[in-house]
């Protein structure tokens, strides 16, 4: 098998990509890559080196040993699952407002959702409790507007959740930039 065809396998299969970095104060940032759905994530302080999986559980090695990721806690330590998308400019650099989102989510307990806007952050919740996936809507600031939009989800009570989608249809402004 040629070099192309390994490759050709490897992107076609699922593949993973971890790596970790420790910036200079300590911090440590991991990036995972799905190349199978051009998805990535980041973990804050997940300082290992390296990952294995066996028998569907899941384990991380760094200098002192190995360690099994389970659990719903770090070390006793509060885990927040959130999910924060890019900044986005909805195809124009035209100011523009989001009057309403929609979230695809399954959920049980509050849920939050933050707007990020020329740096400023609003943050808004709601209740879910389904255990299916279920659109919930939230109403945005009415005086919001920007050419680039950022939004995150978490869930406030530390419960898992899933975020099938998030939809916002932007109203465009007259005006292009905000002095």
């Amino acid at each position: 098998m040629n070099k192309r065809a390994i490759l050709h396998a490897a992107l076609t299969s699922g593949v993973v990509v971890i790596t970790g970095i420790e910036l200079t104060d300590g911090v440590y940032t991991g990036w995972v890559a799905n190349l199978d759905i051009g998805a990535h994530s980041m973990y804050q302080d997940y300082n290992f080196n390296s990952f294995a999986e066996s028998d569907q559980s899941y384990y991380g090695s760094k200098a002192d040993g190995l360690y099994l990721l389970d659990g719903t806690d770090d070390a006793g330590a509060q885990i927040v699952p959130v999910i924060r998308t890019g900044k986005d400019k909805m195809d124009t650099e035209q100011q523009k407002r989001v009057p309403v989102a929609y979230l695809g989510v399954r959920a049980n307990g509050t849920l939050m959702l933050k707007t990020i806007t020329n740096g400023v952050v609003n943050v808004y919740s709601l209740n879910a409790t389904n255990d299916e996936i279920a659109e919930a809507r939230v109403k945005p600031g009415q005086g919001l507007r920007a050419s680039y939009w950022q939004f995150e989800i978490g869930n406030l009570n530390s419960e898992d959740f899933e975020l099938e989608s998030l939809s916002v249809f932007p109203v465009m402004t007259m005006q292009r930039i905000i002095k």
